[in-house]
C-alpha cells in the first residue's frame, strides 16, 4: 500500500475484483489504475469490467427479488403469518422486479458479453 501512495494517487474508483480502493497511476498520457492486492487495469479494460460486474450485480439482484417474491407468495398459501399482507408484498415485489428488469435490460452490455437471466 505504502508503494502505491507512492507512485500513484487514490481514486474513487474501487477494483471491481476485490471491492479495494483503485489507485491512480501516471505515466505520461497513460493512465493506469491498481489496487493494493495487485489488480491492474487500464482504462479501457476497467470500464469493461466494470460494466459487466454492474450487469451481473442487476441480474443477481433481480433474481433475489423474484425469489423473495416466490418464498411470500409459498408462505401465504401455507397460511403462515398474514397472507394477505404476504401477497400485497409479494405484488409489490412483483412490480419493482418488473420495473428493474426492464432498466437492465436496456443498460447496455460490453461487446461479447452475454447478459445471465
Amino acid at each position: 500500500m505504502e508503494r502505491l501512495l507512492s507512485v500513484g494517487t487514490p481514486s474513487v474508483f474501487s477494483c471491481p475484483d476485490c471491492g479495494g480502493v483503485l489507485f491512480e497511476l501516471k505515466d505520461g498520457d497513460t493512465v493506469r489504475y491498481r489496487c493494493h492486492t495487485g489488480h491492474a487495469f487500464s482504462l479501457r479494460s476497467l470500464a469493461s469490467t466494470q460494466e459487466q460486474v454492474t450487469d451481473e450485480a442487476l441480474w443477481t439482484g433481480l433474481r433475489a427479488l423474484h425469489e423473495k417474491e416466490a418464498m411470500l407468495r409459498h408462505l401465504a398459501a401455507a397460511q403462515i403469518g398474514d397472507p394477505r399482507g404476504l401477497l400485497e408484498e409479494a405484488d409489490e415485489l412483483a412490480t419493482v422486479s418488473e420495473k428493474l428488469r426492464r432498466l437492465t435490460e436496456k443498460a447496455p452490455a460490453p461487446r461479447g458479453f452475454v447478459r445471465g437471466n
